[in-house]
């Protein structure tokens, strides 16, 4: 009977496997493929070395900031490592001209620099190797207005304190102008700020009034469509807070001050009875408990600033600490 010989040739480790002798006749061919389809898939060709992934994050950040680039390969790197060239289409991104990948390793990171831009821009970060290329964008930002801080928030009145506007980054091109403002004729501030070129913050001075109750104002500023508050308490002069129950350790039950007008400013309904007494921190706050185990902190307008959730009703009358 003809014989067929078929030889498979695998890897070098498994070359122990011997040719093949089918006689011609044999009449399951499934069987045949199947097995010579096993012995073929133990020797898979190998994948070819390259860049699989490229990013950079954050993706969107002030100009000023930098950002993390982050390249990963489709198996480790060889002995001497695996060069990856890096480049950026804007000139307010800048990267490395290439990175390597060490030896054994799959991933490296590498330092995405930018400057600060008078306007929002897109720059395409791009990673390449001798057979793929991967790009990743970054989004960089104009600075823009972040906050306002004051260097007290509660002040006696007629006293000064510092003001400090303060932007997301450093200005770049035309000077960023801040427009200020003030609820309260006893808390007063310049109209405007400009933040020159290269700068990211800008002090001001805001002056009081002597006042004969505690009054709150918020000051707020705006610039390019962006607007920030900060709350500030103008306190009357030598007049103590309502810290604890009747006021002091005397229990007298007096604040100093020409007292109230006898008209009701606001009101705030607890969601069950109230029978404790309320006290009053230093920046106006309001502070009393509920029987349905609330301890309420209200603003000076009657609004919630917070509340704590107790394990049952609060009868007694809290108490602020020295240090508020």
């Amino acid at each position: 009977m003809p014989i067929l010989t078929l030889q498979i040739l695998l890897p070098k480790e498994r070359r122990s496997v011997q040719p093949l002798h089918l006689p011609l006749s044999y009449r399951k061919p499934s069987l045949f493929c199947l097995f010579a389809f096993c012995l073929l898939s133990l020797s898979p060709l190998a994948s070819a070395q390259t860049l699989q992934s490229f990013s950079v994050n954050p993706t969107s950040v002030v100009g000023g900031a930098s950002a993390t680039g982050k390249v990963i390969l489709t198996k480790k790197a060889p002995v001497g490592g695996w060069v990856v060239s890096i480049s950026s289409d804007k000139g307010f991104a800048t990267v490395p001209a290439t990175i390597t990948v060490p030896a054994g390793k799959l991933t490296t990171s590498f330092k995405v620099t930018t400057t600060p831009v008078p306007s929002d821009d897109v720059a395409t970060i791009t990673a390449s190797d001798s057979s793929t290329s991967k790009t990743s964008p970054l989004t960089v930002q104009r600075a823009v207005l972040s906050s306002i801080e004051l260097s007290l928030t509660t002040v006696s009145g007629g006293t000064n304190i510092a003001g400090t506007v303060r932007l997301t980054g450093k200005v770049a091109g035309a000077s960023a102008i801040v427009t200020l403002s003030s609820n309260s004729i006893h808390a007063q501030v310049p109209t405007s700020l400009v933040i020159t070129q290269g700068n990211s913050s800008r002090s001001f001075t805001v002056k009081t009034k002597t006042v004969l109750h505690t009054e709150i104002a918020t000051l707020t500023g705006q610039s390019s469509g962006i607007t920030k508050s900060v709350a500030m308490a103008v306190v009357p002069v030598g007049v103590p807070s309502w810290t604890r129950f009747r006021g002091n350790n005397q229990g007298t039950g007096l604040g100093g001050g020409s007292g109230a007008v006898g008209t009701l400013k606001w009101q705030y309904a607890s969601g069950d009875v109230i029978v404790s007494s309320p006290v009053i921190g230093a920046d106006g706050t309001v502070y009393i408990g509920s029987y349905d185990g609330i301890l309420y902190a209200l603003n000076p307008n009657g609004t919630v600033k917070w509340g704590f959730q107790t394990s049952g009703a609060i009868y007694s009358t809290p108490a602020i600490a020295p240090d508020g």
